[in-house]
């Protein structure tokens, strides 16, 4: 990937930029992570709402899950 430097000075990757959404969501532990993602799939409205959107073909080209560390120096959570 090539990456560019905005007007900010930020680097930010050109193509994903553009459509990649990004959800940050903090979890007690991985185990609460695992179970909140999977209730959160077998949600009915959850289900019935991805079944639509689905209509016409796939919306998300891909998942990719990253957990993060807090540092000493990170805000409470």
């Amino acid at each position: 990937m090539v990456f560019e430097t905005s007007p900010t000075g930020c680097l930010r990757d050109g193509e994903l930029s553009e459509n990649t959404l990004i959800y940050i969501i903090a979890h007690p532990d991985r185990e609460s992570a695992a179970a909140n993602w999977e209730a959160f799939r077998s949600d009915p409205d959850w289900v019935q709402a991805r079944a639509a959107s689905r209509e016409n073909g796939a919306l998300v080209k891909e998942v990719v899950s990253i957990f993060m560390e807090t540092t000493a120096w990170s805000d409470s959570l």
